[in-house]
């Protein structure tokens, strides 16, 4: 789960419950993805849950990068279904 506070107002992303495969590079990937929100000048609300997402898709990576897409990354925050196939 994140929180991000903006103007006062807290966003709060949803709760992600998975199993990781390895926790390396999963704060980097919230910073990356929070970044990337930054700069296209996603919603808040899109902001905090596209970060966690990318966050938690990282723990399902195996090694330091998180080698999925943006598409990938809205997808599952479409459908809130965490067990991805790779």
């Amino acid at each position: 789960m994140g929180i991000y506070l903006k103007d006062g107002h807290f966003y709060e992303s949803p709760v992600h419950t998975v199993h990781s495969f390895e926790a390396v590079g999963a704060g980097d990937a919230f910073a990356g993805a929070l970044i990337h929100g930054l700069v296209h000048q996603f919603s808040p609300q899109k902001l905090i849950d596209f970060s966690i997402t990318a966050s938690v898709m990282k723990l399902m990576i195996q090694h330091d990068f998180n080698l999925v897409s943006e598409d990938e990354i809205l997808r599952i925050m479409k459908t809130g279904d965490t067990n991805v196939m790779r």
